[in-house]
């Protein structure tokens, strides 16, 4: 009965020491896996820049001298599976004197193999007008800036 009691003592202490180890490894195979994972996500989807000189939107509305627009958040910049929605911004970029506002027409081709560029006035910019707003200084945490160039496109 001795060594009936023993043999199962051993039996019960093997089956811990399995299943701990199972459990131990599956821990650091995850910890491992999430590490790698990472970089290749960092690797596929790299941080936006810490200086941004233009930003991309759709036009909201036009007060005055001032273009407002939507844009995705830089900070949410990973792809989601979920299927919800970006993050959304809202931005100002202020029209001066020296502003170069642009249409370029993709239904024509110049000379020169590229679409001809536009000039137009910011009251041609309307809401949900997709724009493309550039600026001298870096604007990427600005909310109000003065932007040197905007652009637009006709399809």
């Amino acid at each position: 009965m001795n060594k009936f009691l023993i043999g199962v003592l051993v039996i019960i202490l093997i089956g811990a020491g399995v299943w701990a180890g199972m459990e131990l490894g599956k821990k650091q195979g995850k910890e491992s896996a999430n590490t790698n994972l990472q970089k290749v996500v960092e690797l596929a989807f790299p941080k936006p820049a810490d200086d941004i000189r233009d930003l991309n939107g759709v036009v909201k509305a036009v007060y005055g001298a001032s273009v407002q627009f939507e844009m995705d958040s830089l900070e949410d910049y990973l792809p989601k599976t979920d299927g919800t929605a970006k993050i959304k911004e809202v931005r100002y970029a202020i029209v001066t004197s020296q502003t170069e506002l642009i249409r370029y027409d993709m239904t024509k081709i110049g000379a020169d193999g590229n679409p001809p560029q536009i000039k137009i006035v910011i009251g041609d910019l309307k809401p949900g007008t997709p724009i493309t707003v550039r600026a001298a200084e870096n604007i990427r945490d600005t909310e109000k800036f003065e932007a040197t160039r905007i652009e637009t496109a006709n399809y």
